[in-house]
């Protein structure tokens, strides 16, 4: 076989190794969660979320109703009052945490009473009850809920219409869930989530104040804008925490250097350092090395790791570096050579194959620097740490950065335990490509969406599955418009206007619009079309996504970008935590007779 063939055979072959970009949840979460001060808007009085289903039984203690049990600013809480505080603290808890109680990280009884178990450390170090803990946060919930509600009345602030849509419905949506529950009036409903002091025109003043108070929070929070000036001095000296970063990092374990049939369990002391040494040495070499490439690093990371493993122990007729493409290969095996189409590219000839890794390193590409692994951080973006301990008190020497460049390399020790319990496991072997400072426009698009319809839903998990033909269905009714689409005018207002008819997405009344999308925001292949780097305004096109198929059009870039969105979300985030913990310390709070707030409250499943 010639080796053209050979070469054209085994480029056939060849794998590509591709590092999928990781998602950014991160960017997501607010410092200051809204939970703070939210409540169950659709109203949570069947608690189906933990285990089945939480059945709260009837409160021992007699609550008075005409009691006043706190004052906040010039509003009397009664104990009933304090109860929808505290017993919302409760569901709220088990609606964020439920998967941690469900296996067990979070430890709570619920067959005995609240008052009478101590709150799990995880959640609270204070100590005490978990009765105590919970009427903790109703009184902080309390104090910001009405600080809230008194400056949307001084702002005369106004709901959204959907705000008050459900404001107004509230009333009729108890009625239908006191009778879906199979309560005989919505009175009994309340009392049995509550207690026995609630009633109707109580619970809807509480809903009320809570929805004010919430719908202002928003307000504030969306009337929070910043210019380029306040987002770079926010930034300071740390904007690299808005890079993204692009490397390649390998791991040369030390148990690889124990003796043959010595596990890590049975070693000596002096066997452990020293296969500790050897992994060191090994990748002190490697990070010595001068490669112009990450596939030459992989190379050499690949023989390093098999000379390690004892792989390359072979005889003469194969040293262990042998290929595929040096096999005998019978003729009659090989491919028919294909003509390529006119204009389409040949392959050279003489171009090199990428050989066959079987230990290549990991590779990073665009992670942003929270999403890098805590011990690669400081290194990544070339932080120099302090030698001494003198060093650590100057100010100078704090933080001193020197630049990297493509093709630095460092090893870094990765161990586990701390003090005498203390293992170096290994050394990780770093070789660094690049910096995105993330400086490039967000995505603004309109879509349409058409959904598979059909398919089976697995009661454990809640993901459902289509059949190829359900799949094909909505493929083809989305051709169909797309091609209705291209064969009319081709605008933005053309494609909205069919958003609003077709499209079975929550926003079609908005036409499909989407501003500021964000990278990782939306799925893999919608995220991708967005992001394209040939992507410009009046682009279309057709994709499908594990929701159905997409009908894609690229209205135009934001003006915000992806790096000073995440500055402004933490920006954001900073002002509404100093803000909102404001409102709680500025609080005029005064407790009268909690005595009567139940603190024997039991919950059963």
């Amino acid at each position: 076989m010639s080796a053209s063939n050979q070469k054209k055979l085994r480029q056939k072959e060849r794998e590509v190794y591709r590092s999928e970009r990781e998602r950014q949840d991160a960017l997501e979460a607010q410092k200051l969660r809204k939970q703070t001060i939210a409540f169950v808007l659709v109203i949570a009085l069947c608690l189906s979320i933990f285990l089945g289903s939480l059945m709260v039984s009837p409160i021992k203690n007699v609550i008075y109703k005409n009691t006043i049990a706190v004052t906040v600013g010039n509003h009397d809480l009664t104990s009933v009052d304090v109860n929808y505080f505290y017993i919302d603290a409760i569901n709220n808890m088990l609606n964020q945490y439920y998967i941690y109680f469900a296996y067990g990280i979070y430890t709570m009884d619920f067959t005995k009473p609240l008052d009478e178990q101590a709150v799990d450390k995880n959640i609270s170090s204070a100590g005490g009850t978990w009765a105590q803990y919970f009427l903790n946060e109703a009184v902080k919930t309390i104090k910001s809920t009405y600080g809230l509600f008194d400056l949307a009345m001084k702002a005369d602030h106004k709901l959204t219409d959907d705000e008050q849509k459900e404001l107004d419905g509230l009333e009729a949506s108890m009625k239908e869930n006191a009778k879906s529950g199979g309560y005989k009036s919505v009175k009994e409903m309340l009392q049995t989530t509550y207690g026995n002091g609630a009633t109707v025109e109580s619970y809807l003043e509480y809903y009320k104040v809570c929805t004010y108070a919430n719908s202002y929070y928003t307000a504030y929070e969306d009337a929070l804008k910043y210019d380029d000036a306040t987002l770079r001095e926010f930034e300071g000296e740390e904007g690299y925490k808005y890079n993204s970063y692009t490397f390649a990092h390998s791991l040369i374990e030390s148990k690889w250097f124990l003796p043959d049939g010595v596990t890590e369990a049975k070693a000596t002391a002096e066997q452990k350092k020293a296969a500790q040494e050897a992994a060191k040495e090994l990748a002190d070499r490697l990070a010595a090395g001068d490669f112009l490439t990450v596939e030459e690093f992989d190379i050499a990371v690949d023989e390093a790791i098999k000379e390690a493993k004892g792989e390359n122990k072979t005889d003469d007729k194969d040293n262990g570096t042998s290929t595929q493409a040096e096999e005998e290969i019978p003729e009659e095996e090989i491919p028919e050579e294909e003509t390529p189409e006119d204009g389409e590219e040949t392959e050279d000839p003489e171009e090199e194959k990428k050989p066959d890794l079987k230990y290549p390193s990991t590779k990073q590409e665009d992670l942003l620097y929270s999403s890098v692994n805590s011990l690669f951080q400081d290194w990544i973006i070339g932080k120099l740490k302090a030698e001494t301990d003198a060093d650590k008190k100057d100010e100078d020497e704090k933080d001193k950065f020197e630049e990297r460049k493509e093709g630095d390399m460092t090893v870094i020790e990765y161990t586990t335990g701390s003090g005498d319990s203390k293992v170096i496991k290994g050394y990780y072997v770093l070789r660094y490509e690049s910096c995105n400072d993330n400086a490039f426009a967000l995505a603004n698009i309109r879509h349409i969406l058409i959904k598979f319809k059909g398919g089976k839903t697995n009661s454990t998990t809640g993901q459902t599955t289509y059949t190829d033909a359900e799949k094909n269905t909505a493929k083809l009714a989305a051709e169909k418009l797309y091609n209705e689409f291209k064969n009319g005018t081709i605008s933005e207002d053309a494609f909205s206007s069919l958003a609003q008819i077709h499209s079975d997405d929550g926003n079609k009344s908005e036409g499909g619009l989407y501003e500021d999308v964000y990278p990782g925001q939306m799925v893999d292949s919608f995220n991708d079309w967005c992001f394209d780097e040939a992507r410009k305004a009046g682009d279309h096109g057709l994709i499908e996504t594990e929701y159905g198929w997409h009908l894609m059009f690229y209205c135009s870039d934001s003006e915000t970008t992806y790096r000073d969105y995440m500055v402004s979300n933490d920006k954001r985030a900073e002002d509404m935590k100093e803000w909102y913990e404001g409102i709680i310390e500025s609080s005029e709070y005064e407790e009268l007779n909690m005595k009567h707030v139940p603190m024997d409250k039991i919950l059963s499943y």
